[in-house]
């Protein structure tokens, strides 16, 4: 909604320019409850020059998250998946941990330890594994 997307704007827009700048703009998405690589925040913003984003160009980039973003639970489900060997619904958490937290390729996307710890921490554990349904519906809810 337009709303949210212009109080979000206003909350991250510096006070020189009154403007976002692009660095910032992956977090703000992320405040909009989406999880975007930074990569992705860069290809969204190719072709707007400068170092900040206008309220137009805003709109577009969120828009263009919105419509990219949207990794259904099942997609979800479906990938972890391929990491319950036993067909339980159960994957160990250390493999989990390795993918999350070291695995990604660039750096930045990577989570800490500490944050896979966090992440993870109200879900149900059983000898080292843990459910794969309920980190799909964790990493999917906006």
């Amino acid at each position: 909604d337009e709303t949210k997307c212009k109080e979000l704007f206003d909350d991250f827009a510096d006070e020189v320019c009154q403007t976002p700048q692009k660095t910032k703009v992956g977090e703000a998405i992320r405040c909009l409850g989406h999880n975007p690589l930074e990569s992705e925040v860069s290809g969204w913003m190719t072709g707007f020059p400068g170092s900040h984003l206008t309220f137009k160009q805003f709109i577009q980039v969120v828009a263009s998250a919105e419509a990219s973003l949207e990794s259904t639970i099942e997609e979800v489900t479906e990938s972890l998946g391929a990491f319950d060997l036993d067909g339980e619904g159960w994957i160990p958490i250390g493999q989990l941990k390795h993918l999350m937290c070291t695995d990604a390729g660039d750096p930045q996307e990577c989570l800490s330890p500490e944050e896979f710890d966090f992440l993870i921490s109200d879900l149900s554990e059983r000898d080292g594994f843990i459910r794969y349904a309920e980190i799909a519906h964790l990493l999917t809810e906006s």
